[in-house]
């Protein structure tokens, strides 16, 4: 192998490395931000779930619906007791975030 090959492929393989971890800094960055900290969370299910699914999984996880959003299956619940989170995937959801995150989604709230 020549000196430039070597050079090329170190090069190569320098930059690979650096776009991996970049790739891994922000996934454990995102999943830190995005991991229910508080009462709220938002709940998503499946897009293809019938309108009003998101509003089950909440009830069947024992929390209430604080409010609705643009979309129908996200919407932010409030559970306060020890479990709630792992109910809500046993309930259906596919993915639970902080309530925090929650205001790029919002409208009224349900009556």
């Amino acid at each position: 192998m020549s000196v430039s090959a070597l050079m090329r492929s170190r090069s190569y393989s320098s930059v690979l490395i650096l776009i991996i971890n970049l790739a891994i800094s922000g996934a454990v960055s995102l999943g830190i931000a995005v991991v229910p900290h508080s009462l709220r969370i938002a709940v998503v299910v499946a897009p293809w779930s019938p309108p009003r699914h998101v509003l089950d999984v909440i009830a069947d996880a024992g929390g209430k619906v604080v409010r609705s959003s643009q979309v129908p299956w996200v919407a932010l619940s409030e559970g306060m007791s020890p479990g709630y989170v792992q109910r809500l995937f046993s309930a259906g959801a596919v993915l639970v975030f902080d309530g925090s995150l929650f205001s790029a989604y919002r409208r009224e709230a349900l009556p």
